[in-house]
């Protein structure tokens, strides 16, 4: 905007404006110089260059103490543990090794025991002459001494089977033997000291009843039938009770077919 004055005030009026323009061009320049002082560290940034400086300074001693956390020596338990664990298997090696080379040394006292012997073969047929015979046989007259007494200690403990401590034992030891109608009333005295209801007894109640079928099959096969089953009765999950029903039949089979049709004879 241009405003009109009179012309007694036109001179300080250019003194305004003249101070108007060098405050405006003052300005600039000042912010020239300003920008020239701002520019002139800016030309030179070693404040910018010396901020990573002191950055890696601080980085350079947490990254050593990563780098040394990341690399520790091993615990010294796990170093016993490993050592003595080699030690271990050291010694298991020199053991093997000393087992293996120890047959040697018999193999060699052999041989020599066998070159000794071989040696002096007169000798040995001198000592031909003198035979054992007279041992051996009197250790077969004492056998028949032995039976008698055995017989009558057998025949006193099944007449008084009820004496015996352990009867099941005794009736094993017999059916192992190879006696199995003498272990008869063994088994029948271990079976009457069980009761069917008691489920601490009932595992061996029910192999007595089985082994007292099995030693009577063949002697009393009415008997050996009742005592398989009753243990197909009394224990039906028993893990006898399947060969039970197998022996039950077989056995009823022999009762039900005559003698004359279980021999085959030849045909003339």
């Amino acid at each position: 905007m241009i405003m009109k004055l009179p012309r007694n005030h036109c001179r300080p009026i250019r003194t305004i404006s003249l101070i108007v323009v060098l405050s405006c061009c003052g300005a600039p320049a000042s912010g020239a110089a300003g920008a020239g002082a701002d520019s002139g560290p800016a030309a030179g940034p070693p404040t910018e260059v010396r901020r990573p400086e002191s950055g890696s300074q601080t980085r350079g001693p947490l990254a050593r103490a990563l780098w040394s956390s990341r690399i520790t020596a091993p615990e010294a338990g796990d170093d016993a543990q490993t050592s003595l664990a080699l030690k271990r298997l050291i010694r298991q090696v020199r053991v093997l090794t000393l087992n293996e080379k120890s047959p040697a040394p018999p193999a060699a006292t052999t041989s020599e025991a066998s070159a000794a012997t071989e040696t002096p073969t007169p000798v040995t047929t001198s000592v031909e002459p003198a035979p054992p015979e007279p041992v051996a046989s009197a250790a077969p007259k004492r056998v028949p001494a032995l039976a008698p007494k055995r017989d009558q200690t057998l025949d006193g403990l099944r007449k008084h089977a009820g004496r015996v401590r352990d009867p099941l034992e005794v009736a094993e030891l017999l059916f192992l033997s190879g006696r199995p109608t003498e272990a008869v009333p063994f088994y029948e005295e271990a079976l009457r000291r069980t009761s069917a209801g008691d489920p601490a007894s009932g595992a061996d109640r029910a192999w007595i009843l089985f082994q007292l079928g099995n030693c009577l099959r063949e002697t009393e096969a009415a008997k050996a039938q009742d005592a398989y089953m009753k243990l197909i009765a009394e224990y039906p999950n028993s893990p006898w009770t399947e060969m039970a029903r197998a022996s039950g039949r077989l056995v009823a089979w022999y009762q039900n077919t005559p003698p004359d049709h279980l021999v085959v004879r030849p045909k003339p």
